[in-house]
């Protein structure tokens, strides 16, 4: 799995009412996939958040919108999961990552944080 932290600067901001995961490059231009960064970028694939590089002065950011969405340790904080709820959230989660099989994104390049 990949170290987030070794390989980009996490942060989050807001533009108008939409709030953003950011990743911003700090190796290589090469240590990314571009074709499957292209893939999510071009197609809607359920269950993956939408995404959108931007580059300037020669620095690439991923921009996630995650408006109005929840991080896992958050919810998991606020909720208690019934066993049949956890084993729902975990197949689902499970055959998301299975399906972009269909737009060659690659398993491992999957970050659940």
């Amino acid at each position: 799995m990949m170290d987030l932290k070794q390989n980009f600067i996490i942060s989050n901001t807001s533009i108008g009412s939409d709030s953003y995961l950011v990743l911003e490059l700090l190796s290589d231009k090469k240590k990314i996939q571009q074709f499957q960064v292209e893939m999510i970028v071009r197609n809607s694939i359920p269950g993956i958040l939408p995404i959108d590089i931007r580059q300037a002065d020669d620095k690439i950011k991923l921009y996630y919108n995650v408006t109005s969405k929840q991080p896992l340790a958050l919810l998991f904080s606020r909720k208690k999961f019934s066993g049949d709820e956890f084993i729902t959230l975990l197949y689902n989660m499970v055959n998301i990552i299975r399906e972009s099989e269909k737009y060659l994104l690659t398993e491992s390049r999957f970050i659940i944080d």
